[in-house]
């Protein structure tokens, strides 16, 4: 029963930096890093270098219509090298699934990334979700 308290307790403190260093990017150069963020990094930068990946999920549901779209003000510093939707696993009809989309680090600068959830044909309309992401490439 101690072990395995102790080998719960030495995995929580080793994924600490993973799940509370979620909005810092890759640490080096050689970096295999591949963080994963989501609405609560909206605001924060992301500290990349070239070649690193990030990849930003979010909640989606197009059942309501609803899905995300978004902008790069530089495409040629970081680039979407994938987007997807991640359909639910539940079963249940209407149930939300996952919007993702994997950003590469091209070049040295910066990025900024506005993620708006939205229905595509309600062109006026103020949308129901906003994020926005900084990206900086060294």
């Amino acid at each position: 029963m101690k072990k395995t308290f102790i080998f719960w307790l030495m995995a929580v403190v080793a994924s600490l930096p993973v799940v509370t260093g979620g909005c810092c990017g890759c640490g080096g150069e050689n970096s295999k890093c591949f963080p994963v963020i989501g609405p609560e990094c909206s605001g924060e930068t992301v500290n990349l270098t070239r070649g690193c990946k990030v990849m930003v999920k979010l909640v989606e549901n197009p059942t309501t219509g609803y899905q995300w779209s978004y902008t790069n003000s530089a495409p040629g510093v970081c680039r979407v090298a994938e987007d997807k939707f991640i359909a639910p696993t539940s079963g249940l009809m209407g149930a939300s699934g996952s919007r993702l989309i994997q950003l590469e680090a091209v070049a040295p600068g910066k990025c900024v990334l506005e993620f708006r959830y939205v229905r595509p044909w309600e062109k006026d309309q103020v949308p129901a979700e906003k994020y926005l992401f900084t990206i900086s490439v060294k």
